[in-house]
């Protein structure tokens, strides 16, 4: 089709977005995948966006429409630092305890996203204490990312589910 109905001159030209079918890239639920060619890529608006796409990763960019942002890779950093995030219960109802490895110096710094990427609480832990309890009893019903930092360095990420 290259033609749709109903632009402001009666018709206006109709432009391939490059998107995949719905199949599973990591969420919670099936995505579509965006062509490294598509003129999707940065042009959805900001305005109300959550801070992570559906699958949990940062916007790094502009919005892109589509189910994710679009992540080219340009290089992989492997770090040899084990942070063995563990948390439970899970799934939990009033709290959950995170225990967690780390060689470097300085506070952890606990972060708690919604599904939709709204920050539920964040929470500071002692870089000698390696577990801290988060209270999530005032969270709704449903999954949640829990992420770990130190400092502005980030760690790892786990989820739980929050009946």
């Amino acid at each position: 089709m290259s033609q749709i109905d109903g632009g402001i001159n009666g018709n206006f030209d109709y432009t391939d977005p490059l998107i995949e079918s719905f199949m599973d890239h990591g969420g919670l639920t099936p995505t579509c995948a965006i062509a490294e060619t598509s003129p999707a890529i940065n042009a959805g608006t900001d305005d109300g966006a959550p801070e992570f796409d559906q699958r949990g990763f940062s916007r790094h960019a502009a919005t892109d429409i589509g189910s994710f942002e679009y992540q080219s890779i340009s290089g992989i950093s492997i770090e040899n630092e084990n942070h063995n995030i563990d948390i439970f219960p899970n799934p939990t109802t009033d709290f959950v305890n995170v225990r967690f490895n780390h060689n470097g110096a300085g506070d952890i710094q606990i972060k708690v996203y919604d599904i939709n990427g709204n920050r539920k609480v964040t929470s500071f832990a002692e870089i000698d204490n390696y577990k801290m309890q988060v209270d999530v009893s005032w969270f709704s019903a449903g999954i949640y990312y829990l992420k770990l930092f130190s400092g502005e360095r980030f760690l790892g990420t786990t989820r739980f589910v929050k009946f």
